[in-house]
Protein backbone atom coordinates (compact mmCIF):
# COMPACT_ATOMS: atom_id res chain seq x y z
CA UNK A 1 0.00 0.00 0.00
CA UNK A 2 1.13 3.39 -0.54
CA UNK A 3 1.54 5.95 2.24
CA UNK A 4 0.67 9.45 1.41
CA UNK A 5 4.36 11.20 3.51
CA UNK A 6 4.62 14.92 4.32
CA UNK A 7 8.22 15.87 4.04
CA UNK A 8 9.34 19.25 5.20
CA UNK A 9 12.65 19.45 5.08
CA UNK A 10 13.29 23.58 5.64
CA UNK A 11 16.29 24.65 8.01
CA UNK A 12 15.43 28.10 7.76
CA UNK A 13 12.36 27.73 10.12
CA UNK A 14 9.58 30.61 10.10
CA UNK A 15 6.61 32.07 11.65
CA UNK A 16 4.70 31.68 8.33
CA UNK A 17 5.48 27.66 8.89
CA UNK A 18 4.35 28.08 11.92
CA UNK A 19 1.05 29.25 10.72
CA UNK A 20 0.91 26.87 7.46
CA UNK A 21 1.38 23.62 9.76
CA UNK A 22 -1.23 24.87 12.51
CA UNK A 23 -3.86 25.67 9.70
CA UNK A 24 -3.29 21.97 7.89
CA UNK A 25 -3.40 19.78 11.07
CA UNK A 26 -6.27 22.11 12.62
CA UNK A 27 -8.58 19.31 13.44
CA UNK A 28 -8.56 17.60 17.29
CA UNK A 29 -10.99 14.33 17.39
CA UNK A 30 -11.56 14.41 21.25
CA UNK A 31 -14.66 13.14 21.36
CA UNK A 32 -13.84 9.80 22.52
CA UNK A 33 -10.53 11.20 24.57
CA UNK A 34 -11.06 10.34 28.25
CA UNK A 35 -8.64 11.85 30.88
CA UNK A 36 -8.90 10.78 34.09
CA UNK A 37 -7.19 13.82 35.83
CA UNK A 38 -6.63 14.27 39.38
CA UNK A 39 -6.38 17.32 41.98
CA UNK A 40 -5.00 17.18 45.25
CA UNK A 41 -7.14 18.36 47.66
CA UNK A 42 -7.03 21.80 49.20
CA UNK A 43 -6.95 19.99 52.86
CA UNK A 44 -4.01 18.26 52.44
CA UNK A 45 -1.76 18.80 55.00
CA UNK A 46 1.12 20.50 52.23
CA UNK A 47 -1.65 22.48 50.49
CA UNK A 48 -3.03 24.00 53.96
CA UNK A 49 1.36 24.98 54.58
CA UNK A 50 1.38 26.54 51.28
CA UNK A 51 -1.76 28.35 51.77
CA UNK A 52 -0.79 29.70 55.04
CA UNK A 53 2.70 30.27 54.27
CA UNK A 54 2.13 32.98 51.81
CA UNK A 55 -1.48 34.04 53.32
CA UNK A 56 -3.28 33.05 50.11
CA UNK A 57 -6.76 34.02 51.16
CA UNK A 58 -5.48 37.32 52.02
CA UNK A 59 -3.93 37.54 48.68
CA UNK A 60 -6.90 36.80 46.65
CA UNK A 61 -9.50 38.62 48.72
CA UNK A 62 -12.66 38.58 48.44
CA UNK A 63 -14.85 38.92 45.38
CA UNK A 64 -15.60 36.91 42.05
CA UNK A 65 -13.14 33.99 40.69
CA UNK A 66 -11.79 35.78 38.17
CA UNK A 67 -10.95 38.70 40.59
CA UNK A 68 -9.56 36.41 42.79
CA UNK A 69 -7.24 34.81 39.73
CA UNK A 70 -6.31 37.96 38.41
CA UNK A 71 -5.16 39.23 42.04
CA UNK A 72 -3.29 35.99 42.44
CA UNK A 73 -1.94 36.18 39.13
CA UNK A 74 -0.59 39.95 39.63
CA UNK A 75 0.51 38.55 43.08
CA UNK A 76 2.69 35.70 41.76
CA UNK A 77 4.02 38.28 38.69
CA UNK A 78 5.12 40.63 41.59
CA UNK A 79 7.13 38.22 43.72
CA UNK A 80 7.85 34.98 41.94
CA UNK A 81 9.07 36.57 38.51
CA UNK A 82 12.04 37.80 39.88
CA UNK A 83 14.81 39.98 37.50
CA UNK A 84 17.62 37.83 36.68
CA UNK A 85 19.72 35.68 34.31
CA UNK A 86 17.46 33.56 32.02
CA UNK A 87 17.11 29.78 32.96
CA UNK A 88 17.09 27.48 30.12
CA UNK A 89 16.91 23.85 31.95
CA UNK A 90 15.28 21.93 34.48
CA UNK A 91 17.09 22.92 37.76
CA UNK A 92 14.43 23.02 40.06
CA UNK A 93 12.04 20.24 39.55
CA UNK A 94 13.12 18.32 42.66
CA UNK A 95 12.55 21.30 45.25
CA UNK A 96 8.93 22.49 46.73
CA UNK A 97 7.70 25.86 45.57
CA UNK A 98 9.09 27.61 48.28
CA UNK A 99 12.42 26.33 47.52
CA UNK A 100 12.21 27.07 43.72
CA UNK A 101 11.40 30.68 44.46
CA UNK A 102 14.52 30.90 47.27
CA UNK A 103 17.05 28.84 45.24
CA UNK A 104 16.48 30.42 42.26
CA UNK A 105 17.15 34.19 43.52
CA UNK A 106 20.14 32.95 45.25
CA UNK A 107 21.25 31.43 42.16
CA UNK A 108 20.39 34.95 40.28
CA UNK A 109 18.08 33.36 37.57
CA UNK A 110 14.40 34.18 36.60
CA UNK A 111 11.80 31.91 36.64
CA UNK A 112 10.94 30.65 33.57
CA UNK A 113 7.31 29.94 32.76
CA UNK A 114 8.04 26.12 33.13
CA UNK A 115 8.08 26.84 36.99
CA UNK A 116 6.20 30.40 37.40
CA UNK A 117 2.99 28.62 36.02
CA UNK A 118 3.87 25.06 38.06
CA UNK A 119 4.31 26.84 41.13
CA UNK A 120 0.85 29.12 40.33
CA UNK A 121 -0.79 25.83 39.92
CA UNK A 122 -0.27 24.46 43.09
CA UNK A 123 -1.34 28.43 44.93
CA UNK A 124 -4.43 27.55 42.85
CA UNK A 125 -5.22 24.14 44.67
CA UNK A 126 -4.21 25.26 47.47
CA UNK A 127 -6.74 27.76 47.56
CA UNK A 128 -9.28 24.77 45.94
CA UNK A 129 -9.58 25.77 42.40
CA UNK A 130 -9.10 22.78 39.73
CA UNK A 131 -6.26 23.54 38.10
CA UNK A 132 -4.07 21.76 35.58
CA UNK A 133 -0.58 22.32 34.39
CA UNK A 134 0.02 22.25 30.56
CA UNK A 135 2.98 22.52 27.96
CA UNK A 136 2.06 23.83 25.27
CA UNK A 137 4.72 22.69 21.93
CA UNK A 138 5.50 23.39 18.64
CA UNK A 139 5.18 20.93 15.52
CA UNK A 140 8.87 20.84 15.17
CA UNK A 141 10.36 18.10 17.02
CA UNK A 142 13.72 19.52 16.75
CA UNK A 143 12.50 23.14 18.78
CA UNK A 144 12.73 22.30 22.44
CA UNK A 145 11.10 25.44 23.57
CA UNK A 146 7.85 25.36 24.78
CA UNK A 147 5.45 27.37 26.53
CA UNK A 148 3.69 26.63 30.31
CA UNK A 149 0.51 27.66 31.38
CA UNK A 150 -2.80 26.41 33.71
CA UNK A 151 -5.76 25.58 33.28
CA UNK A 152 -8.39 26.22 35.69
CA UNK A 153 -11.61 25.24 36.25
CA UNK A 154 -14.24 28.12 36.88
CA UNK A 155 -17.25 27.51 38.45
CA UNK A 156 -19.30 30.91 37.57
CA UNK A 157 -18.17 30.30 33.78
CA UNK A 158 -18.72 26.73 34.08
CA UNK A 159 -15.35 25.94 31.99
CA UNK A 160 -11.96 25.75 31.88
CA UNK A 161 -9.83 28.70 31.18
CA UNK A 162 -5.84 29.83 30.36
CA UNK A 163 -4.19 32.09 32.60
CA UNK A 164 -0.95 32.80 31.56
CA UNK A 165 0.62 33.79 34.76
CA UNK A 166 4.47 34.03 33.17
CA UNK A 167 3.20 36.29 30.51
CA UNK A 168 0.16 38.29 33.41
CA UNK A 169 -2.93 37.45 30.85
CA UNK A 170 -5.85 35.78 30.14
CA UNK A 171 -6.91 35.40 26.75
CA UNK A 172 -10.49 36.42 25.76
CA UNK A 173 -13.04 36.02 22.98
CA UNK A 174 -14.98 38.46 21.33
CA UNK A 175 -17.50 38.59 23.70
CA UNK A 176 -14.70 39.10 26.38
CA UNK A 177 -15.00 36.02 27.95
CA UNK A 178 -11.99 33.78 28.97
CA UNK A 179 -10.81 31.06 26.94
CA UNK A 180 -9.43 27.65 27.15
CA UNK A 181 -6.65 26.41 25.07
CA UNK A 182 -9.06 25.02 22.04
CA UNK A 183 -10.48 27.79 21.81
CA UNK A 184 -7.36 30.03 21.46
CA UNK A 185 -6.41 27.32 18.70
CA UNK A 186 -9.12 27.15 17.07
CA UNK A 187 -9.51 31.34 16.82
CA UNK A 188 -5.92 31.37 15.56
CA UNK A 189 -6.77 28.72 13.00
CA UNK A 190 -9.50 31.27 11.65
CA UNK A 191 -7.24 34.07 11.47
CA UNK A 192 -8.64 35.63 14.35
CA UNK A 193 -6.32 37.60 16.62
CA UNK A 194 -6.65 36.15 20.44
CA UNK A 195 -7.31 39.05 22.53
CA UNK A 196 -5.72 40.33 25.74
CA UNK A 197 -4.51 43.28 27.24
CA UNK A 198 -1.22 43.95 26.01
CA UNK A 199 0.72 47.27 26.63
CA UNK A 200 2.24 47.84 23.41
CA UNK A 201 1.94 46.71 19.61
CA UNK A 202 5.55 45.33 19.59
CA UNK A 203 4.46 42.81 22.92
CA UNK A 204 1.17 42.33 21.23
CA UNK A 205 2.55 41.32 18.07
CA UNK A 206 5.17 38.86 19.98
CA UNK A 207 2.45 37.42 22.18
CA UNK A 208 0.83 36.32 18.72
CA UNK A 209 3.35 34.82 16.66
CA UNK A 210 4.88 32.88 19.90
CA UNK A 211 1.09 31.37 20.25
CA UNK A 212 0.84 30.19 16.81
CA UNK A 213 4.01 28.23 17.06
CA UNK A 214 3.29 26.68 20.78
CA UNK A 215 0.08 25.66 20.14
CA UNK A 216 0.09 23.10 17.90
CA UNK A 217 -0.17 20.21 20.61
CA UNK A 218 -0.16 19.96 24.09
CA UNK A 219 1.38 17.80 27.19
CA UNK A 220 -0.66 17.91 30.00
CA UNK A 221 0.13 17.09 33.41
CA UNK A 222 -2.63 14.04 34.97
CA UNK A 223 -1.79 14.27 38.40
CA UNK A 224 -1.54 17.77 39.83
CA UNK A 225 -0.68 18.00 42.86
CA UNK A 226 2.25 19.74 45.00
CA UNK A 227 5.23 18.92 44.47
CA UNK A 228 4.61 16.73 41.58
CA UNK A 229 7.31 16.93 39.26
CA UNK A 230 10.01 15.26 42.30
CA UNK A 231 7.74 12.35 42.30
CA UNK A 232 9.29 8.92 41.08
CA UNK A 233 6.53 8.74 38.50
CA UNK A 234 5.04 11.06 36.50
CA UNK A 235 2.24 10.92 33.92
CA UNK A 236 1.22 13.13 31.32
CA UNK A 237 -1.60 13.03 28.40
CA UNK A 238 -0.32 14.15 25.40
CA UNK A 239 -3.28 15.52 23.07
CA UNK A 240 -1.70 15.71 19.12
CA UNK A 241 -3.93 17.06 16.72
CA UNK A 242 -5.73 14.53 13.44
CA UNK A 243 -2.90 12.68 11.68
CA UNK A 244 -0.14 13.88 13.63
CA UNK A 245 1.08 10.75 14.86
CA UNK A 246 3.57 10.43 17.96
CA UNK A 247 3.91 6.82 19.44
CA UNK A 248 2.93 6.37 23.11
CA UNK A 249 6.12 5.94 25.02
CA UNK A 250 7.46 5.27 28.50
CA UNK A 251 11.19 7.38 29.33
CA UNK A 252 13.32 7.92 32.27
CA UNK A 253 15.04 11.57 32.87
CA UNK A 254 17.34 12.23 35.68
CA UNK A 255 15.97 8.90 37.60
CA UNK A 256 12.48 9.42 37.42
CA UNK A 257 9.86 7.75 35.13
CA UNK A 258 7.87 9.64 32.33
CA UNK A 259 4.84 8.36 30.98
CA UNK A 260 3.11 10.02 28.10
CA UNK A 261 -0.23 8.39 27.48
Amino acid sequence: DRMNVLVYSNPEYSIEDDYYFLKLFKDYDDSKLIINFSYEDPHSLELKKLNKYFDLNNVVGKGSELNKLASLKRWVVENISSKGKNLTNRLYDDLDCIEIINQSKKDGYSLNCRYISYIFMQLLLALGFKARWVMCLPMDLRDDECHCVIEVYSKELEKWIVVDAAFDLFYFNKKGIPMNLMEMRKMLIEENKLKFFSPNKEYSYFIQNYWKKNIFRFKYLINNKYNALASSKIEFACLNPNNFVLKNKEFILNGKTNILN
